[in-house]
């Protein structure tokens, strides 16, 4: 069942206007919030970028957050159960009654919603890693917006799986940004680097969630620019996701980084996430 502007239906009943603007021009934002044990994770930090997506291109957010949590629970009990799922979250402005580029006053926004599971890791991943290729990031200048302005970015997805890798790597100006769906780390000499908070990435909230956990540990961590140079010459590279946590990188372009492998960092951080997400599936058991 997924919900659609105030009602659950099943997916194949789901119908929107042609002259919806989301599906004319990409005039919408999005949301993804993962779900353990029937929870939504982080959800406070999730709710705060989407009204700062829906403030970036000027959509009156909907809903209050107790009315989204509402929402996102009565959608959790209206699907089947999974020990890990997510829920899409898009908002587009509204239909018109025509279609014209300029944005139009007093209509009301398209609100759909999902449920949807979040694929296993594979099992061998602390042993071989994922692959990566770098592309040169030709996306729009707003990319804090959480935006479904999107082909850029599946274009390069699509183009790394042509080379069976799982990301694909941007770069602007010899200086790397982010992944086409990810946040970007490198981890240098026990040292935590990662692209500063600004419009050219959108600021992940699983990063956010490394990053306090880099410093509850002690790791050094540094939100700074980076040349490709020193990632080809990292110890270790990993990208975060809501759907994919943490990932290690382990050969980007055909070419190895460090011994190929996983490292000692990210095995430690990989146990990290997945204790906070334990301990949130725990704290919220009976509630």
């Amino acid at each position: 069942m997924i919900y659609l502007n105030g009602q659950f239906t099943a997916l194949e009943k789901a119908k929107i206007s042609v002259l919806d603007r989301g599906f004319l021009f990409g005039d919408s934002v999005y949301e993804v919030i993962p779900v353990y044990a029937q929870k939504c994770f982080y959800l406070s930090a999730h709710l705060t970028r989407l009204k700062q997506s829906l403030s970036g291109v000027d959509i009156e957010n909907p809903k209050t957050d107790q009315q989204w949590s509402d929402l996102f629970k009565q959608l959790i009990i209206q699907n089947d159960q999974a020990s890990a799922q997510y829920i899409y979250l898009q908002i587009s402005r509204g239909a018109d009654s025509y279609r014209d580029h300029c944005a139009p006053k007093n209509i009301t926004p398209t609100v759909f919603a999902m449920l949807n599971d979040i694929a296993p890791a594979k099992k061998d991943l602390a042993e071989t890693g994922v692959k990566a290729i770098t592309l040169d990031d030709d996306r729009w200048k707003f990319c804090n917006i959480k935006s479904t302005l999107l082909l850029p970015n599946i274009l390069a997805r699509t183009k790394a799986a042509q080379n069976d890798a799982i990301e694909a790597i941007l770069i602007r100006d010899n200086i790397v940004v982010e992944g086409a769906a990810s946040n970007i780390f490198m981890i240098q000499d026990g040292v935590i680097y990662t692209q500063p908070k600004s419009h050219q990435i959108l600021a992940g909230i699983t990063r956010d969630i490394v990053l306090n956990l880099a410093k509850e540990r002690g790791t050094t961590v540094k939100e700074v620019v980076f040349s490709t140079g020193a990632l080809f010459a990292a110890d270790e590279v990993w990208m975060t996701s809501s759907t994919k946590e943490i990932l290690p990188i382990c050969m980007i372009d055909q070419q190895k980084i460090n011994t190929g492998k996983p490292e000692k960092l990210w095995k430690i951080y990989q146990q990290k996430y997945k204790d906070k997400i334990q301990q949130f599936i725990t704290e919220n058991h009976d509630q």
